[in-house]
């Protein structure tokens, strides 16, 4: 049987891990990262991750887990398997704790991710939810902005149940967050809107 694209891709680049002791590990990052973005659905994934892992620094696994939304279901999974077996300290920022929020409401990878929130004692931050920090920290409404509707659905999900742990939180203000960004939302579909309509009358 034929080897595919991908096989052979993966397969070169544990050669080169494996044997190439000088390689710049930064560079095998941005290729996994890569590879982790199509449905790469091999058996030695996991132990290809492993490996790589073992050889990563916290900001090189970090660069893998910031794309975690990017990747493709099954190569997610193995990632997050991987990390939860992971037996090191993670670096944790704000952007971090809040995808492993938002995927406690997800379906198939909640329980996954619950076991992770566990084992690195990650807390729901106010950061998470605060509109304010959204680019600076990557936060919950960056991905209620999300094209992916099950990555959509399960933040609507996390923000609600953000809304109700943190709404007496002396450091923020959720509900008037909240009113801020649909207010935002709605700017930018009247603006699309007029766009629209200008379109279709220089067409006429």
């Amino acid at each position: 049987m034929n080897l595919s694209v991908k096989e052979i891709g993966l397969s070169v680049t544990q050669q080169i891990l494996a044997s190439n002791s000088n390689v710049e590990i930064i560079d095998i990052v941005r290729i996994t990262i890569n590879m982790l973005k199509t449905n790469y659905l091999a058996s030695n994934l996991a132990q290809y991750i492993r490996k790589l892992m073992q050889r990563c620094s916290r900001i090189e696994i970090a660069m893998m887990l910031q794309r975690l939304f990017e990747y493709q279901p099954i190569p997610r999974k193995t990632l997050l398997n991987e990390i939860l077996n992971y037996d090191e300290p993670l670096f944790c920022p704000v952007w971090l704790q809040t995808q492993l929020w938002v995927l406690l409401f997800d379906e198939e990878l909640g329980s996954l991710a619950r076991k992770i929130w566990n084992k690195y004692g990650f807390y729901l931050r106010t950061e998470t939810i605060q509109f304010d920090k959204e680019q600076s920290h990557k936060n919950m409404f960056l991905f209620l902005r999300d094209k992916n509707f099950t990555i959509f659905n399960n933040t609507i999900k996390a923000a609600s149940s953000a809304l109700e742990l943190l709404h007496n939180s002396a450091n923020t203000n959720i509900v008037a967050d909240l009113i801020a960004f649909y207010d935002d939302e709605w700017k930018v579909i009247e603006q699309l809107s007029i766009e629209s309509t200008e379109h279709e009358m220089d067409m006429d």
